[in-house]
Formats: C-alpha cells, sequence, structure tokens
C-alpha cells in the first residue's frame, strides 16, 4: 500500500516499529546495567533478561554489549 506520493506505509511504519524498539530496548538494558553495577544482580541475571528482551523486540544482541 502507498500513500500520496508512492511512499510505502509499510516500510515507514516497519521503520519506526524497529526505531521504537531499538530505544525500548537501550532503555530497559540500561535499567538492568545499573542495577548489575549495584550489585543487586548477577551477571547472569543481567544476560539472561537482555537477552529475553533483545528477543522479545526482536533485537540483534551480543552478550557481550
Amino acid at each position: 500500500m502507498s500513500g500520496k506520493n508512492g511512499y510505502p506505509y509499510r516500510e515507514f511504519f516497519d521503520a519506526v516499529r524497529a526505531e521504537y524498539n531499538r530505544t525500548s530496548f537501550e532503555l530497559e538494558r540500561g535499567t538492568y546495567k545499573k542495577m548489575l553495577e549495584e550489585g543487586r544482580i548477577t551477571p547472569e541475571y543481567y544476560t539472561e533478561v537482555v537477552s529475553d528482551i533483545a528477543e522479545m523486540l526482536e533485537i540483534e544482541w551480543a552478550a557481550g554489549d
């Protein structure tokens, strides 16, 4: 489906969703990273939770990041 000027809506909304997911991931990861630095969670738990969030939001993430 295209808009007035031939701009494909689907590509636009996919790009917006991808950026939203990336931003959400970075915010969540930052929260858990702070908890890890404060000693409130273990490194294993941090990796597990952040990996689950990345999977849910369809974000590519390496555990070393």
